[in-house]
């Protein structure tokens, strides 16, 4: 099948001297604070779909901002915006490319073992308290003795083998 004229198309030019990692990628969100038409400061999102290095500046990032909700018709999308690295802030989130590419921790936080295992919150923590989970093995406490508050994480990968038992099997009774 011939190639669709539609179809965006990535040329990536790589100048050897000076050249430098980009610090974000394609797809990643950022955000950055700048005046807007009206003068007005505000905070902006939006995702990168482009960059270009520059060998005087370094990278400048070519960003579709979000929908703009100043904008006459907030369905309208804002205009495209180049900005320099020291302008911009990623916006940590699991599709982030960079949440790919660091090497993976083996203790994480509730949300983010919740969220990599598919569950809630909530339903992990159910599943220590109901003894699927041991401490120790599965997840650990982290907090500070004595402080009252527990602030657990969770080896995902061991949690991962025992949610792969099938639950007739886990040993545990059904609530």
């Amino acid at each position: 099948m011939p190639p669709n004229p539609l179809d965006p198309v990535w040329l990536v030019v790589v100048p050897q001297p000076d050249f430098t990692e980009p610090q974000f990628h394609f797809g990643e969100r950022v955000q950055w604070t700048g005046e807007n038409d009206q003068s007005v400061w505000q905070r902006q999102t939006g995702c990168i779909i482009g960059m270009t290095f520059i060998r005087s500046h370094g990278w400048e990032y070519h960003i579709q901002p979000d929908l703009d909700p100043v904008a006459s018709n907030p369905s309208t999308p804002a205009t495209l915006v180049s900005l320099p690295l020291h302008d911009l802030t990623r916006i940590e989130a699991a599709t982030s490319i960079q949440f790919y590419l660091q090497p993976p921790s083996a203790w994480l936080p509730t949300a983010q073992a919740a969220q990599l295992l598919g569950l809630s919150p909530e339903q992990l923590r159910r599943l220590r308290r109901k003894g699927l989970f041991k401490v120790g093995h599965h997840c650990r406490d982290t907090s500070f003795p004595n402080s009252g508050l527990s602030r657990w994480q969770w080896h995902v990968v061991r949690c991962g083998q025992a949610l792969a038992v099938p639950p007739e099997k886990r040993g545990i009774p059904c609530p």
